[in-house]
C-alpha cells in the first residue's frame, strides 16, 4: 500500500501550528519594539538633555548644567564636550557681568567725584558774572581757586583713566625687570619731589622679577606718593626680598600712621580717610596700586597704626 503526499492536506493539518508560530512572531516583534524603545530612550536621554540645555543657552539661560556619564562611548564624549563648553560660556558670562558691574560703578564714582569741582567752578563763574570780576582782589582769589579746582579735576580724570585701563581686559606686558634698577628709579623720582627727607631702598635675595614694568611701577609710585603726602618729612624705605619662592616688595614710612578704620578702607576707591580732607588728593592712589598688583597675579596688604608709620606689602 502506498501513500501519496497531498500539499493542501498538509497545509490544513499544520494550520494550528501556523497560528501558534504567527502569534509567537507577533508577540516577539511587539516585545522587541517595546524593549528597543526602552533602551533607546535610556541611551538617548543624555543627548536629549544636552540638546535641551543647548536650547536654553541659545535662549539666554547661562546657568551651568553638568551631566555625568560613565563609560567611554560616544555619548559620554559628547557629554564631556558639552560640560566643557557650558563651563566656558558660564565663565565668560560671569566675566562679562563683573566687567559691566565695574564699569557701572566706575561711571557712578566718576560722575560723583567730578561733580564737586565742576559745581565749584560753575559757582565762581556765576559770581564773576554778577560783578565780582570788577573787583581785582576778589577776582584774583576766585581765579586762583578755580585754577586749583581745575588741577584737581585734571588729576582726577588722569587717575580715572588709569583705573579704566587697569580694569580693561588688556593682557599685561610681562618682562624681566632688574629689581635694583627699578627701586632706584622709584627712589630718585621721589627725591626729586622732596630732597629733604630720607628715601632709600634695600634688596635681599632677589635680582629680577617678571611683571609689567609700567603697571608695577604705577603701583609702587602710588604707594610712595601717598607716603610723600601723608607722612610729611618722614623717612621712606623701599625693600625687595625673596620669601618661599615669592618676591616681596615693601614700602614703609615713619609717618603718623593710620587709624584702624582708615587701614581697613585704604584700598577702596575715592576713600580718603577722616583726617585727610585738607591734603590734595583723589582717593584713588591705593586703589590703582591694588588693581595693578591684582593684574600681576599678586597680593597687596597694608599694616599701620597711629604713631607707628605705614607699611604696604606687595607679594608677587
Amino acid at each position: 500500500m502506498a501513500f501519496v503526499s497531498s500539499t493542501p492536506l498538509l497545509l490544513v493539518s499544520l494550520k494550528p501550528y501556523w497560528r501558534i508560530v504567527l502569534t509567537i512572531a507577533i508577540a516577539a516583534m511587539l516585545l522587541s519594539w517595546v524593549v528597543g524603545r526602552f533602551f533607546a530612550a535610556r541611551a538617548l536621554q543624555p543627548i536629549e538633555e544636552v540638546s535641551s540645555s543647548l536650547e536654553a543657552l541659545a535662549g539666554g539661560d547661562y546657568t551651568q548644567r553638568r551631566f555625568i556619564m560613565k563609560g567611554g562611548d560616544e555619548v559620554a564624549s559628547l557629554t564631556r564636550a558639552y560640560n566643557d563648553a557650558a563651563a566656558s560660556v558660564a565663565e565668560a558670562m560671569d566675566d562679562r557681568r563683573r566687567a559691566e558691574e565695574r564699569m557701572r560703578q566706575f561711571a557712578a564714582d566718576a560722575s560723583h567725584e567730578l561733580r564737586t569741582p565742576l559745581t565749584v567752578i560753575g559757582g565762581y563763574i556765576d559770581v564773576l558774572r554778577r560783578g565780582a570780576i570788577e573787583e581785582p582782589t576778589i577776582a584774583k582769589q576766585i581765579l586762583s581757586t578755580m585754577s586749583l579746582e581745575k588741577e584737581h579735576m585734571r588729576s582726577l580724570i588722569d587717575r580715572l583713566m588709569r583705573l579704566a585701563r587697569l580694569d580693561s581686559e588688556a593682557v599685561p606686558r610681562i618682562e624681566n625687570i632688574d629689581v635694583g634698577e627699578f627701586l632706584r628709579g622709584q627712589c630718585e623720582a621721589a627725591r626729586r619731589l622732596d630732597d629733604r627727607r630720607v628715601i632709600d631702598y634695600s634688596i635681599q635675595g632677589v635680582k629680577t622679577i617678571d611683571a609689567d614694568r609700567s603697571e608695577l611701577g604705577e603701583a609702587i609710585w602710588n604707594i610712595v606718593e601717598n607716603a610723600l603726602k601723608y607722612a610729611p618729612d618722614a623717612a621712606i624705605h623701599l625693600a625687595a626680598l625673596s620669601n618661599n619662592g615669592h618676591t616681596i616688595i615693601r614700602v614703609r614710612d615713619e609717618g603718623p600712621g593710620m587709624s584702624e578704620s582708615e587701614r581697613v578702607h585704604a584700598f577702596e576707591r575715592f576713600y580718603r580717610g577722616d583726617e585727610r580732607g585738607e591734603i590734595a588728593g583723589t582717593g584713588l592712589g591705593l586703589a590703582i596700586a591694588k588693581r595693578a598688583v591684582e593684574r600681576a597675579g599678586g597680593d597687596i596688604a597694608i599694616d599701620s597704626a597711629p604713631g607707628h608709620g605705614t607699611e604696604v606689602t606687595i607679594t608677587l
